[in-house]
């Protein structure tokens, strides 16, 4: 017995050491999920087992909100499990319970921005006046502002030296000092000669040399070194990027568009694309939220699709995963489409994302099975999942929602091993398509 306990505790110590290298190598010190994206590479994966989240609401906070815009956007966590979430005007922050902690209020500001969190946990976000925030995470109290020039819909990322990166309307791309409340340079993309306009809505991606890619509405996938001289620059189509890319532990960039998702290499040369099945000629269709890479190189994104019934146009959507090759592993087809919602992987291999017509949650195993879903009884049209370090997964709705789900946590002398281990098991499943019946879990 004492041989057993003491290589589990072996084991567990060996796993904690495995975990915190994962995180640190993620490049996040703000929290378990600190930027729409998790880490700077944007990969949506977190280190921490969801195994046991069945759907049950842990809890449940409904904003008060003005009308008509009442989305949530993409929350994120702090250290001490603090969510942070902005709607309108209003910047909120949660506890693990779902207590309001503060409620920060921009009056005559819509805020279109998830926010950020900084190494010392200061919150970062930008405003549609063009002025971006800095607020104080113990109390809601503004810290320090800047004035961008245009309106901020891009998310911002913090690297462990607290500089903070995002996209203006006018099409600047910033690089800001935290710590001196200064801008370090930025960076303006081309400005198309067709009338349309520039606008960054991307959220950026930092690979582990500090490159930096984003995308521009005016069809151009950019690729800048940590100083802000352009690397590379590459078009996909007049019709404009709302993808944040994604970056591969093989360097590979990954990014949505209206017709499929597209593969980069770091050059910048086109790796491969995936086109999607049901594009609608005349409409905004196609990948416009991040794709989210699991630890196999797994890619996971939604699509926003249509098709014909009763001779009636009406939106589709479908969940993907792709071998790193391009292949198609499996989809699955919903009676809604994911049009900004991006998808999160929790630590066991669960896909989680929010369904922007059919106001259903989803949740998906790793092979393309339904684990399980719930009617928020609003869509998601903003607010893509964060997970946190208990495996609570968190998202926010149309409606000014935002809902926390668990699960009872599995009791084993093994757990350690989901929670921390790398090394995790793929199963094989067989090109097809998986499709799911609409059904509300009790």
């Amino acid at each position: 017995m004492t041989r057993k306990i003491s290589m589990i505790l072996t084991m567990t110590i060996l796993s904690m050491l495995i975990l915190s290298i994962t995180i640190t190598a993620s490049g996040d010190s703000g929290g378990p999920w600190p930027y729409f994206g998790h880490d700077l590479s944007s990969s949506r994966r977190s280190p921490y087992d969801t195994s046991h989240v069945d759907g049950a609401v842990k809890w449940v906070h409904n904003a008060t909100l003005p009308q008509p815009r009442a989305a949530m956007q993409s929350p994120v966590i702090d250290r001490n499990g603090n969510i942070y979430i902005s709607s309108n005007s209003v910047l909120h922050a949660l506890n693990s319970k779902g207590e309001v902690l503060w409620e920060s209020t921009t009056p005559e500001v819509f805020i279109s921005s998830s926010p950020a969190l900084g190494p010392d946990g200061t919150v970062y976000i930008g405003g549609e006046e063009g002025i971006f925030y800095a607020y104080n995470p113990r109390n809601g109290d503004i810290l320090w502002t800047l004035d961008a020039g245009s309106r901020i819909l891009s998310d911002p990322v913090v690297n462990s030296r607290n500089e903070i990166f995002f996209g203006t309307d006018d099409g600047v791309f910033f690089a800001v000092d935290g710590n001196q409340r200064r801008v370090l340079w930025n960076f303006t993309v081309k400005q198309p000669q067709d009338g349309r306009n520039a606008d960054i809505v991307s959220s950026p991606a930092i690979a582990n040399d500090g490159t930096i890619y984003f995308g521009s509405y005016n069809g151009y996938l950019y690729s800048l070194d940590e100083d802000g001289n352009l690397l590379w620059e590459e078009w996909l189509g007049q019709e404009g990027i709302i993808s944040s890319p994604s970056i591969a532990n093989d360097g590979t960039i990954y990014v949505g568009f209206i017709d499929g998702l597209y593969a980069f290499n770091p050059d910048g040369s086109l790796k491969w694309t995936f086109q999607l099945e049901d594009p609608i000629t005349g409409e905004l269709y196609g990948v416009m939220g991040s794709a989210a890479i699991d630890r196999d190189g797994t890619i996971y994104f939604g699509s926003y699709e249509s098709t014909m019934s009763g001779g009636v146009l009406v939106p589709q959507g479908s969940i993907y995963a792709l071998h790193p090759n391009g292949e198609l592993k499996w989809r699955v087809v919903t009676d809604g489409a994911f049009a900004y919602s991006s998808p999160a992987i929790g630590g066991d291999g669960t896909i989680y994302i929010g369904s922007t017509h059919d106001t259903f949650f989803y949740a998906i195993n790793s092979d393309g099975s339904l684990k399980w879903f719930f009617d928020t009884g609003s869509s998601m049209d903003f607010s893509s999942p964060a997970i946190g370090m208990d495996g609570t997964v968190y998202v926010g709705n149309n409606r000014g929602s935002i809902y926390a789900f668990t699960g009872e946590p599995r009791e084993s002398e093994m757990n350690w091993l989901v929670i921390g281990a790398v090394v995790c098991i793929v199963a094989c499943v067989a090109l097809g398509t998986i499709y799911t019946k609409k059904r509300n879990k009790d």
